[in-house]
């Protein structure tokens, strides 16, 4: 297994790990009608740009391409004095789901972090289970957000790690 910053190749493999992600998690939460508006093509688009500019890191198998990845960067919504951070998305493949991937690739990214002062929030819908993966990876739920997804509203569990520096994953 191999953790490393993506690069420009990887888009069309993590854009086919978060749709594949979100069709095996979210089909029970999210409306199908939106699951169905994801395709390959389109995500691959959108990560080249995010791996040009952003902070992107990838889990990587030989023989299977890219099973997992993390994305995060600036906290987006201001509304949460004191947390500067964000993990926008961390998706791995449900085969490889429960297998310490997912607190290696935070640890990864936490890694490119340690220059600054790191308070991280995570944004999460309540009934997706990586809820309980964030809790016992010490984030503490600060807040709850309802969000709209083809108009249905979905609730959002908004969690944080005051200094994920001091964090002992």
């Amino acid at each position: 297994m191999d953790i490393r910053k993506a690069q420009q190749g990887d888009a069309l493999g993590v854009a086919e790990v978060q749709v594949d992600t979100w069709h095996s998690t979210y089909s029970p939460i999210v409306p199908e009608s939106y699951l169905q508006r994801m395709t390959y093509a389109g995500r691959e688009k959108k990560w080249r740009k995010i791996i040009a500019a952003e902070q992107v890191y990838v889990a990587a198998v030989p023989a299977e391409g890219i099973v997992g990845f993390i994305h995060g960067g600036q906290e987006r919504s201001g509304l949460y004095a004191g947390f500067n951070q964000e993990v926008y998305a961390l998706y791995i493949r449900k085969e490889h789901q429960g297998k310490g991937l997912g607190t290696r690739l935070l640890d990864a990214w936490r890694t490119g972090l340690l220059h600054r002062d790191a308070s991280v929030l995570v944004r999460v819908l309540e009934d997706n289970p990586a809820c309980a993966f964030y809790e016992k990876k010490g984030a503490e739920r600060i807040d709850s957000q309802t969000v709209t997804i083809d108009g249905v509203d979905l609730e959002e569990a908004v969690y944080g790690w005051g200094d994920i520096r001091q964090v002992d994953f």
